[in-house]
């Protein structure tokens, strides 16, 4: 039998197959064929993957003025807000599962009462992932995860203006920002921060793992009044 290292080297796909062998506790042991694929898969859904996610790291970058990095509202007159073009470091994109990018934002503790059993519900302080924004057209839902298609330079669109009041017209909306949405605040305003945190999750055979937090930013919503336009802004500052 040849030497198994003078044999040539050859790129890998799905279908190859790799010779093993098959553990069992109740027969002898027996050599079969595994494919490719299914290692890449089942690698993926093992604890060492899972730490795996934990050594994963995210940089980011935005703009507002280079042309494709931003977006244009339609909701706000004048304003602009970023999309978060991302590279990640140590992330493996593995046949057999599927990968999205998730922006939380930080909730202060709070607490109400249930209405039908007068019981206080108390809320913890913390990253939580926001409910979808629940309106007509031509609104749009609050984006909260986005698939994950490459590991450098993609560009994510999390519809950052519904992160602020837009529910009226675009008068009415144009007067609230940049009020936070949910803000009961009746007073003007030319400034306003929201601090966001991203994560990865990773699926696989149905099951989800998620990753700590990668990165935590400050969302910055400015007014900017010179006396003849108004611009509106939405950017991120590092934390």
């Amino acid at each position: 039998m040849a030497d198994i290292s003078s044999y040539p080297k050859a790129t890998p796909t799905a279908s190859d197959l790799l010779v093993g062998t098959s553990i069992s506790s109740v027969s002898l042991n027996k050599t079969r064929n595994f494919s490719v694929a299914d290692v890449a898969s089942f690698g993926s859904g093992t604890d060492s993957n899972s730490l795996m996610l934990n050594d994963v790291r995210m940089r980011s970058e935005w703009s507002n003025s280079i042309a494709g990095q931003f977006v244009t509202s339609t909701l706000f007159t004048n304003l602009r807000y970023p999309l978060l073009k991302v590279n990640f470091e140590n992330l493996q994109l593995n046949v057999g599962s599927t990968y999205k990018l998730i922006i939380e934002r930080f909730k202060r503790p709070s607490s109400r009462t249930i209405s039908d059993t007068g019981v206080i519900e108390y809320r913890d302080a913390g990253y939580k992932r926001q409910k979808p924004f629940d309106s007509s057209a031509p609104y749009n839902d609050r984006v909260i995860e986005i698939p994950i298609t490459a590991t450098s330079g993609q560009l994510f669109d999390f519809k950052l203006d519904l992160y602020y009041p837009c529910a009226g017209t675009v008068v009415v909306n144009d007067f609230a920002f940049p009020k936070v949405a949910g803000t009961r605040s009746t007073f003007s305003i030319v400034e306003s921060k929201q601090y966001v945190a991203f994560r990865i999750s990773q699926t696989t055979n149905g099951v989800t793992k998620t990753s700590p937090v990668l990165q935590e930013l400050t969302m910055l919503g400015t007014l900017d009044d010179n006396g003849v336009t108004i611009e509106r802004r939405i950017t991120f500052i590092p934390r």
